[in-house]
């Protein structure tokens, strides 16, 4: 069923038939059947299809920046174990997420023309220049966001999270970059 449907559809599957063991054995069965019963719905829905719910499903969830979805993907994976998938997937998100911004805005370079100042290349598309730390934050602040929302600011993923910005694709103008945002950013000094 995995294979065809969509992840979070499946995911939502998944929580249903836990619910209904919840339901079931409240209402129905003896209390102690309760942890085998919901042990079976695990091992027999979820923990089979951990590796493809993930490599499937969280790319276009984390895309599309949506936590609810993100959110029952971790409760149900931590259910079995299996949250390092998810930051692992997630850190490769993020760091592909880095490269395609700054690749994006270093495909400008070279283009016009280039002054070569320090071995550092500085193209005349300073705006560009300026808006790429800018997204680079905008973007941090969205895995802020998926870290509170979807992830419950767990340790684990709070250090993967830093780990992957402190990682910093290479780039010969970052420097550059870094300094016109500050300084079209911070208000201009009085200095008499």
């Amino acid at each position: 069923m995995v294979q065809m449907s969509d992840p979070a559809d499946f995911l939502e599957h998944i929580e249903r038939r836990l619910a209904e063991g919840v339901e079931m054995t409240n209402r129905y069965l003896h209390p102690s059947s309760k942890a085998p019963l919901l042990a079976t719905i695990e091992n027999t829905l979820l923990r089979p299809h951990v590796r493809s719910i993930v490599e499937k499903g969280l790319p276009s969830l984390l895309e599309g920046n949506r936590l609810a979805n993100l959110r029952r993907m971790y409760l149900l994976l931590d259910r079995v174990g299996s949250t390092s998938l998810i930051r692992t997937g997630w850190v490769d998100f993020i760091r592909r997420a880095g490269e395609n911004l700054v690749s994006l805005k270093d495909s400008n370079v070279g283009t016009g023309t280039a002054n070569i100042v320090k071995d550092a290349v500085i193209t005349n598309n300073r705006d560009k220049d300026k808006t790429i730390v800018e997204e680079i934050l905008l973007f941090h602040d969205c895995q802020q966001e998926i870290l509170r929302g979807a992830f419950s600011s767990q340790e684990e993923f709070r250090g993967a999270l830093r780990a992957s910005f402190e990682y910093v694709p290479p780039s010969l103008s970052a420097p550059l970059s870094l300094s016109l945002f500050l300084s079209f950013s911070l208000p201009p000094s009085h200095t008499d």
